[in-house]
Formats: structure tokens, sequence, C-alpha cells
């Protein structure tokens, strides 16, 4: 239980750190460098991430992998898993290194109306130096971390890098220096984790430090293809849009989409936190065959989510546009626009409300299983993403993306309690639809009420005032519709049972939550 409240508790901390750093720094690049140049590196961010798709799926399948030999104190084989992870994700380093480069001699002379190709070049090698880090330390020193239950450590060594970093950019900008020395600032700070990592696992995990001692097992890493099919299909989803727009229609559209990603990957984060904490405890549970005690988690927790997932969507699509007009009123262009506002909203809880059962479809290592599906998604987003934005621009590229990704999310939802949970998936679905009910309550107050802030404070006293009222709405239906499911929380909340001491099969209150 302690372990659990300190993932839950720390693991906000990293999208908290990461949403000031946005809140911060991209206003001050648009206002010192200009709007085209906030596009390059939201494009150019997309585009490595795309390169460092060449070792994706190996910190997933190692994860995975890890949870039984760890929860059952198999050192040896954790050695060996550890050194089958390690040598592949320094050949796949080697691999993103060459890539990487020869993209940064051409990818400059493919940009609409936009002539520094040095820059852009310098730009793509400064910021690739994150990924690096990725390969050749943080990756293997996380998946061990997260099979340990210890989601916690990497959370905070994370908020930590994302802070300093924060700061040495705003000092660089302040000093109005070049915005490849900014980037570089900030991608040193990302790196500096890697040290931190390595210093924390050999000091409290001293029986690994001799890892490469032992021979390889490739088991670790067996389903890193499958694995990165998930990975390739999630950047395809959430990661195509900037370069859509940018090549289509210019670096301007591409920037107006960042400036409201900005706001949604933030939001994103924060609901994501919650599976980021409970994924190991879930994979631990599966590995240890515990059917009924995953089952019963499960079901609390994903009340718990899509009651967090209603609230923020709601409270969010009243007070989007209000904060964007704060955020870029020092900006050269507009980027003020309802309907891509509420549609943004819709799209972007599409890809949260799946998370929860991606996770534990993750954790069970459903990764063959899935990928099918995972593909379908992708190739879906990337052809009615193009299509959509031909026909119909700025917002075209949101309803390609949607379409997509209402189709993953009820899967997602129907494939986790039917193959894995095996229970029915009406309770989940009545979850969901109640969720978008309390969205679309929350749209049509704002095509019926103009709210406008003259400043942060306004904005933070009106969105407190908006937060109270939603939360009652939602704490009423959630009383009256999930009775059952409250008094299991509240019970096991009370007694700090919810994880440790559950048995199901002579608890009553378990069994009638099933039901």
């Amino acid at each position: 239980m302690e372990k659990f409240l300190k993932n839950i508790f720390s693991s906000s901390l990293p999208q908290i750190a990461g949403i000031i750093t946005n809140f911060i720094l991209p206003p001050l690049i648009i206002a010192q460098y200009g709007s085209e140049i906030n596009g390059l590196i939201s494009t150019s961010r997309v585009i490595l991430g795309y390169i460092a798709l060449v070792g994706a799926g190996i910190s997933s399948a190692v994860t995975q992998s890890l949870y039984a030999p760890v929860s059952k104190g198999d050192d040896w084989t954790v050695k060996g898993m550890l050194h089958a992870a390690s040598n592949m994700f320094n050949r796949y380093g080697l691999i993103y290194i060459f890539i990487m480069l020869v993209v940064s001699v051409f990818y400059p002379l493919f940009i609409k109306n936009f002539n520094q190709h040095f820059l852009v070049m310098l730009l793509l090698i400064v910021m690739s130096l994150s990924s690096i880090s990725e390969f050749f330390a943080i990756g293997r020193c996380r998946a061990l971390l997260y099979a340990h239950q210890k989601v916690y450590i990497t959370s905070i060594i994370q908020s930590l890098g994302t802070l300093v970093g924060l700061l040495l950019a705003y000092i660089l900008l302040q000093l109005k220096v070049n915005i490849v020395i900014v980037q570089f600032a900030l991608s040193m700070a990302y790196v500096s984790r890697a040290f931190l990592l390595i210093w924390y696992i050999d000091k409290h995990y001293p029986q690994y430090h001799d890892f490469k001692q032992v021979p390889p097992i490739s088991q670790a890493v067996r389903k890193r293809k499958n694995a990165l099919v998930h990975q390739l299909a999630g950047l395809v989803v959430m990661g195509t849009q900037t370069a859509i727009l940018t090549f289509l229609i210019g670096l301007d559209a591409a920037s107006i989409y960042a400036v409201y990603n900005i706001i949604f990957a933030g939001v994103q984060s924060l609901c994501n936190s919650l599976n980021t904490s409970i994924t190991p405890f879930l994979g631990k549970e599966y590995a240890l065959h515990s059917i009924d005690k995953l089952r019963a988690m499960y079901n609390c927790l994903e009340y718990v989510y899509f009651c967090l997932v209603a609230f923020t969507y709601s409270v969010t699509m009243v007070m989007l546009l209000p904060f964007i007009s704060l955020y870029t009123k020092k900006a050269d262009i507009n980027y003020e626009y309802p309907i891509f506002a509420a549609l943004f909203t819709y799209v972007s809880s599409f890809y949260v409300l799946k998370i929860i059962s991606s996770s534990l479809i993750n954790a069970a290592g459903y990764f063959k299983e899935t990928q099918g599906r995972a593909i379908i998604e992708a190739s879906a987003t990337l052809i009615l993403s193009v299509l959509f934005t031909h026909c119909f621009g700025l917002i075209g590229v949101l309803i390609g993306t949607g379409i997509a990704l209402g189709w993953r999310c009820i899967d997602s939802i129907w494939y986790a309690n039917k193959y894995i949970l095996k229970q029915p998936n009406l309770r989940s679905f009545f979850r969901a639809s109640f969720v978008y009910f309390s969205i679309t309550l929350a749209c049509i107050f704002v095509q019926r009420n103009i709210i406008t802030c003259d400043s942060y404070l306004a904005w933070v006293k009106t969105s407190c005032l908006i937060s109270m009222e939603v939360l009652a709405f939602l704490l009423f239906i959630s009383l009256l519709f999930e009775y059952k499911t409250w008094r299991v929380l509240v019970y096991y909340v009370r007694y700090r049972k919810l994880l440790n001491n559950v048995k199901t099969g002579n608890d009553p209150e378990f069994a009638n939550s099933d039901k």
C-alpha cells in the first residue's frame, strides 16, 4: 500500500513539471522567435519521435517480462533479462544516431516556405540528445524500477530534470540567445536523469550491478516486435497531426495545433499519471494469476479514473478558450477557434478513456493479440486526417483523428473486459457514456455563456468556481448510479486494504461489486 500511495502522488509530478514548462516556454519562444519557430520545434519533436521508433517496444516488453521474476525474487533471471535489454537498447541506439543524422540533412529541404536549413539541422541534432540517453541508460533503468513498483523514483527524477531544464531555458531566453542553445540546455537537463537513475539502482539494487556477467535471456525482449507495433501506432495516432499540418497548410497551422496540444497533453498526462502508477500492480496480479483480485482492483480503479476524466474534461471544455486568449495575447497570429477547441476536447477524451484498458492489456502482455487493432487505428488516423485536412483545413486533422480514436476507445474497453477480466462490458460502457454526457453539457454551457478573463488570477478564480459546480454534479450522478462501487471503494480506502489485503472469495462487498 505504501508503494501504491507513493506512486499515485508522485506520478503526477512530471506532468505538473511539464505543464509548468509548457505554460512558460512556448509563449516566450513565440514572442521572441515567432510562431514559425514554435511550429518548427513542435514538428521536429514529432520527427525525432518517429526516428526513436527504431527502439520502440523494448522497454514495454522488458517491463512486462520482469514482473514475474521480480515478484518471485529470481535475481538470476532478472539480471539475464537486463543483459538482453541492455544489448538491444545499445544496438538500436546506434541505429537511431545514424538515422537522425541522415534525416537532419534532408528534412530541411522539404519544409514549406522556410529557408533556414542549417538551423533546422542543428535543432534536430541537439533535440535528439534526450532520446540518445533513453537508449543507452534510462530505458533499462526505468523498466527495472517499474517492475519493482517504484514508479515514484523515476517520477521524481524526471520532474527534477524538467524543472532544471526550464530554469536554464528561461535564463537563456532572457539573454536572447539562439534557439539552438536553448534547446541544447533542455536536452542536457534531460540527459542528467540518466546519471541519477544509474546511481539509485547501484545503491539500492547492488545485486543487479553485475548483470552483464549473466548470459542474456532473450525472453525479456521476445515481445519487443509486438510492443513496437503498439508504440508505432500510438505515435501515428497522437504525433502525426503537426507534421500533416506543416506539409499541407504551413508552420502557422502547426503552431496553432501545438498550442492547443500543449494544454491537452498536460491534461492527458495528469489522467495518465494514475495509470502509470497502478500498471505495475496490475501486472503483478496478472503475473501471479490473481484474476479475482485483478478484476476487483480494476473495477474500482476504472470507476475512479472515469470520474477523473469526466471532471477534468468538463472543466477543460468550459475554461479552454479563456485560457487560450490569455496564453496567446502577444502572438502574431490568431489562436482562438471555438469549433477547434470543442473538437480537440472530444478527441483528447477518446484517447484518455482508453488508457486504463490499454494499460491492462499491456500489463498482461497481450501485445501480439491486439497489434492488428493498433495497425487499423494508426492507418485510419493517418488516412482520414490527410483526407479531412484537404477537405476542411485545420479542423480536418481533428475529425480524422477523432474517428479513429473513438473506434479504438470502444474496442480497447471491450477487449480488456472480455479477454482479460472475463466480465461483461455493460458497466464500463455506461461509465464512458456518463463521461461524454458530462462533456456535452459543458459544451452546451460554453455555447450559451461567453466567459472572459482579463488575467490569469481571474481565470483561476473562475476555474475554481466551475470546478466546484462540475464536482457537485458528478458526485450526485455517481452516488445515484454507482452507489455499490462507492461502498466498496470507501470501505477499502478506509481500512487501507485496496491492494494488499483483498480477499475476494471471502468478501461480500467485492463479490457484490461485480454483479
